[in-house]
């Protein structure tokens, strides 16, 4: 269960767990020019306070409030707290903060926080995406079926003199909903002083529409669990105990000759990699093959089970796509007797964000 709080109204809200009661209070300092601040915190009414200051450090640490003590005057306080939530489920204590932070301007935030109520340590969420959950093949249909075009689209009204965005159609966040996807284009596409420029563009899409770009690992967590529906710690709980069912996979955008734009996704399974490309122009799918040997990936592209190009890609340590995941990382790619042309990536993602 969660609950909202404005921090206008920060209360003591008790939540009982494993016979301890635990509950939100609140930090309160002082500026010099009159304002108080409010920094949610977790409280119990039990001896467990070697977890309590662990748990609060971490939060006034992000905060940059843990070297004061409580009701202090400061000369000048810049994060702002707007409203917080919260869950306290299976010795996990979850809050995702929302407020701003004034510098030299103004910026919105929005924090999640998970913590294990055993040991004060701070844990990762699930970190899932909607990528997480799509088939590796199906990710491009789906862009290409609602996003590419009303983002074009949005990008296309913008008119902001010289200024170019350094955002694009890529620059996106997702979310759920009980019954949609969310996809949402990134506010952070122009200095502060061109903010009104920036683009404004977030579609849902119905979750029974999304089915058939699902993998099966997606099919079992929103069809089958019903991972949207779910409470955060719920989620993570889901995510953990199916986590080794996930297929990692990773999305690559680039060109060829600086020419030839792209779209690849693979998936490695130990030192073999499979996967497909497509060029922007033709969207026809050309299923790609290879290895990771002595520092070099190699990928073959097959068609009429024959080779007709080969792409090549250094990586520095030898073992992995740690570096692969570099914007601007190049490559070669080369047809059979032909010289190699330069691949350029400028986009790459994976499947799961850690």
């Amino acid at each position: 269960m969660k609950y909202f709080f404005l921090i206008t109204f920060l209360s003591s809200i008790t939540y009982s767990l494993a016979a301890q009661n635990y509950h939100i209070d609140s930090f309160v300092l002082y500026s010099e020019s009159g304002y108080v601040k409010e920094y949610p915190i977790l409280a119990c009414d039990c001896n467990n306070t070697q977890v309590l200051d662990s748990i609060n450090s971490i939060l006034k640490s992000y905060f940059m409030v843990d070297e004061f003590e409580e009701f202090d005057t400061l000369e000048y306080i810049g994060w702002n707290i707007y409203g917080y939530d919260f869950e306290i489920s299976s010795n996990i204590f979850y809050i995702t903060i929302d407020g701003s932070y004034t510098g030299a301007y103004s910026t919105d935030y929005v924090e999640e926080f998970y913590f294990d109520l055993t040991s004060g340590e701070e844990i990762s969420g699930s970190e899932l995406t909607f990528e997480s959950f799509l088939a590796a093949e199906k990710r491009d249909d789906f862009l290409e079926k609602y996003w590419n075009t009303p983002c074009a689209n949005e990008f296309s009204r913008i008119e902001c003199g010289d200024m170019e965005p350094y955002c694009d159609c890529n620059d996106f966040s997702s979310s759920f909903d009980s019954e949609d996807l969310i996809l949402t284009l990134t506010n952070d596409c122009f200095p502060h002083v061109a903010k009104s420029c920036t683009p404004v563009l977030s579609i849902h899409v119905p979750l029974n529409e999304f089915e058939i770009f699902l993998s099966d690992f997606g099919k079992l967590m929103l069809i089958t669990h019903n991972y949207s529906a779910k409470s955060e710690i719920e989620q993570l709980k889901l995510y953990e105990d199916y986590k080794h069912l996930l297929e990692p996979f990773y999305f690559i955008q680039g060109s060829i000759d600086d020419k030839y734009a792209f779209m690849m996704a693979i998936r490695p399974e130990g030192d073999e990699i499979t996967g497909y490309y497509s060029y922007n122009k033709y969207k026809t799918k050309i299923p790609i093959s290879g290895r990771i040997s002595n520092n070099e990936l190699m990928l073959n592209e097959m068609v009429d089970e024959k080779i007709t190009g080969t792409f090549t890609f250094s990586l520095v340590d030898g073992s992995s796509f740690a570096k692969f995941e570099i914007d601007g990382y190049s490559g070669t790619w080369k047809a059979p007797l032909k010289e190699g042309l330069k691949v350029s990536i400028n986009y790459f993602i994976n499947n799961y964000r850690k």
